[in-house]
């Protein structure tokens, strides 16, 4: 039900950003044990991050996460080629070879379909119930929509953030690729009616917290622990 495996739409974005590249300052912000950072691959990498993600990360934050990216790459050239070849033919036949010979372009897509990944995996693998359902009951709310007569009409929008028999359905139809949502609400079932939009902002919101536990396997990457 996470939609992981997209194509990246900041694609169509690149040829506006890197025609602006010449005019930038290339000064060097870092330069360790190996990792550059120029001023130009960080105004680069900030656009890039804020049309895909929309988020505006301040210099600091945007220096990390690129120097984290530089590590991962870097260790996985020297400890396992074989799956970066993997990567980089899904990069060719998906955007084209112009845009796998900028290396900027090729490292940013790289490091994205790395992290979707190790999302995917701890997605199917490794999120079990009690994650999903303190992921639902830190939402301020949830309000949805449900129905007694299979979503032809709405009776009313509830807060099911804390219901348990729709924690236990959500987690269920998530594990096992169904879409049949439903709560129990003084021992009354009653259908909930949740719309693509509904379904990709929930998704979001897992995938955010999945990025924070994943945290451990870049470090284990930056130490040399393979990808199979």
């Amino acid at each position: 039900m996470l939609q992981l495996n997209k194509k990246y739409f900041f694609i169509i974005l690149l040829s506006s950003i890197f025609m602006q590249s010449a005019n930038l300052d290339s000064k060097i912000l870092y330069d360790k044990s190996g990792i550059l950072v120029t001023e130009l691959e960080l105004n680069n990498y900030k656009s890039l991050s804020s049309q895909l993600n929309g988020i505006n990360l301040n210099k600091n934050k945007a220096i990390k996460n690129l120097i984290l990216q530089k590590k991962i790459i870097k260790d996985i050239e020297q400890n396992n080629i074989q799956y970066l070849a993997s990567i980089d033919q899904q990069i060719l036949m998906e955007f084209g070879q112009d845009n796998f010979n900028n290396i900027f372009i090729r490292d940013f897509i790289r490091f994205k379909k790395i992290k979707d990944e190790l999302i995917f995996k701890y997605y199917n693998n490794d999120l079990d119930f009690i994650e999903f359902k303190n992921i639902l009951e830190s939402l301020t709310e949830l309000k949805l929509p449900i129905s007694n007569n299979n979503c032809l009409t709405v009776l009313e929008f509830i807060d099911l953030k804390n219901n348990l028999s729709f924690q236990e359905n959500y987690y269920f139809n998530l594990k096992n690729k169904k879409s049949s949502f439903k709560v129990t609400i003084n021992n009354q079932q009653f259908q909930v009616c949740i719309n693509n939009k509904l379904l990709r902002d929930i998704d979001e919101i897992i995938g955010k917290y999945i990025e924070i536990q994943i945290e451990d396997s870049f470090k284990s990457l930056i130490y040399g622990k393979n990808i199979n």
